[in-house]
């Protein structure tokens, strides 16, 4: 049997976007064909199957993601790395004008599919554990406010998060997004003085 010869990165990021706009119920093999520029065949010998194409785009993705969200945390200022996180969030969002692929598996398998579930749990607690050790390190530096709990601090930036990633279906506004990420940067910020 021959192997299918293609750039699975590419391949990948094609199906993300069908997974992202149209949501994994509503793509077919033929929709994914017409992103990837793959026969069906190729696919299922790469993938097994839809949900195969699925698991695989799902990591691919949580892995781009880290690694971008961990260049934002190489912040000197550890808070103006959350900022940035929160605005690279923003951009790669309303770049593609949709969902983001984990939000929107999560909306559609989060009560069926207890493998797909385990495996979206695994960044979103990545994700928070990151965000505290961020807060944790913009107190240390004094540019956190004192009276502030970092596990609600953490849970209120992670409401943002999920926020961020459901709202650019609704509100493509890059300009508002970026101002309710700086007031709530502003919130949470010590007093300059």
């Amino acid at each position: 049997m021959r192997t299918a010869e293609f750039d699975r990165h590419e391949v990948l990021e094609a199906a993300m976007e069908v997974f992202c706009r149209k949501g994994y119920a509503n793509t077919t093999m033929q929709d994914l064909k017409i992103a990837t520029g793959l026969h069906p065949g190729s696919l299922y010998c790469a993938f097994t199957n839809k949900r195969g194409i699925l698991l695989a785009a799902l990591q691919q993705f949580i892995e781009n993601r880290w690694q971008q969200s961990q260049q934002c945390f190489q912040h000197e200022n550890a808070l103006e790395g959350i900022r940035s996180y929160l605005k690279r969030l923003v951009t790669n969002l309303l770049e593609k004008n949709s969902y983001c692929l984990l939000s929107r598996t999560i909306a559609e398998f989060s009560h069926i599919d207890d493998e797909i579930s385990q495996m979206l749990m695994v960044p979103w607690q990545q994700l928070s554990d990151r965000l505290a050790q961020e807060l944790k390190r913009a107190a240390a530096q004094g540019h956190l406010k004192s009276d502030l709990s970092i596990q609600d601090t953490t849970q209120m930036l992670f409401v943002m998060v999920m926020g961020l990633r459901s709202f650019p279906c609704i509100l493509v506004d890059e300009q508002v997004l970026n101002a309710s990420v700086d007031s709530l940067i502003e919130l949470i910020r010590a007093p300059r003085g």
